[in-house]
């Protein structure tokens, strides 16, 4: 009975990520972050998303860090001005929307 009950649970939070996956990715469309970072391709000023899920894979907390304006940027540095205008507008979401936006960026992580 105690393994149906762990099953049941981890299913949920499953089901929840992808739930939140999805919300991630209309707030991602709708705040414009696709305009920068595209789901392939690359740019030499923006990383594309499977660039930033790389970086940030294993460390979602500092993704999110980094969202909430906590921490500077890991990957280039040297262009991380640019988008300080935008964690301004990542900063004001809910914290279940920041997370939401970071989940659906890390499913792009191989």
């Amino acid at each position: 009975m105690k393994k149906i009950a762990i099953l049941a649970v981890l299913g949920w939070m499953v089901m929840g990520g992808l739930s939140f996956a999805a919300e991630g990715e209309e707030l991602f469309k709708a705040e414009g972050c696709m305009r920068c970072h595209k789901a392939e391709g690359n740019s030499k000023i923006y990383p594309s998303l499977p660039e930033i899920a790389g970086a940030y894979n294993g460390k979602t907390e500092q993704l999110l860090q980094y969202l909430n304006g906590e921490t500077e940027a890991i990957m280039r540095p040297e262009s991380a001005s640019l988008m300080k205008p935008h964690v301004e507008k990542t900063k004001k979401l809910s914290v279940v929307e920041r997370r939401s936006v970071a989940d659906y960026m890390m499913t792009f992580a191989e």
